[in-house]
Formats: structure tokens, sequence, C-alpha cells
């Protein structure tokens, strides 16, 4: 009997878990192709300029103090925003109001990082 697509598939999975241990590390698919470990990423992190570490984590910060802020607003229905939300079929408008408002807490929040540098 011809092995068929599924069975070559079924047995390249069963090789590469075998291959991919994840008792020694877990795997993460960053950038199709390649696979980093939690060391290359901590490496990786670590070798950016300080600077840039700073901004990114406050961006990241602010991002997800907006949308947890917008997740509330549309939660509780805030100005109706949870209705007009929910008759827009395609999800652009959700998606551009969580793009905008995750764009302007990140950068408030590095803004405000920015300018308390200096203080202690």
């Amino acid at each position: 009997m011809a092995k068929g697509k599924n069975q070559l598939g079924g047995l390249w999975v069963a090789v590469l878990a075998k291959r991919l241990d994840t008792r020694r590390f877990q795997p993460y698919a960053l950038i199709p192709g390649i696979i980093w470990t939690k060391e290359m990423i901590r490496r990786y992190w670590m070798s950016l300029p300080k600077l840039i570490r700073f901004m990114l984590t406050h961006i990241a910060n602010g991002i997800a103090i907006g949308c947890v802020f917008l997740l509330a607003l549309i939660y509780w229905d805030v100005g109706g925003l949870g209705t007009l939300l929910q008759k827009d079929t395609s999800g652009l408008a959700t998606f551009v109001l969580f793009f905008q408002t995750a764009l302007t807490f990140g950068a408030v929040s590095m803004g405000v990082a920015v300018m308390n540098l200096g203080e202690d």
C-alpha cells in the first residue's frame, strides 16, 4: 500500500516532535523557519541597547493599558460604543479603534517615561 499524503505528514510531525523535545526547551516560532528558545529570546532582548529596551517596554505597557481601557468601554457600553461595534459586520471599525487607541496609549506612555527619565 502506497503511503498517502496524510501518512507522510503524520510521520514528519512525529519526527519533528521527537527532535524538539519540550522537556529541554520551549520552542517559539517568531520567524517562520527559525525556532527560538527562551534563552535565544533573552539574549536577543539583552543585546538591544538599553534605551531601546526602555522604550519598547513602556510602549508595550501603554498598548496593554489602552486595550484594557477600550475593552472596558465596549463591555460597559459607554456612549453606546458596544452596540455600534456590534452593528459593524466587517470588524474594520473595531480593528481601527483598537489600533488607534493602542497607538495613542503606547505613545503617551513612552512620552511620559521619557520625560520622567531625568527624575529620581
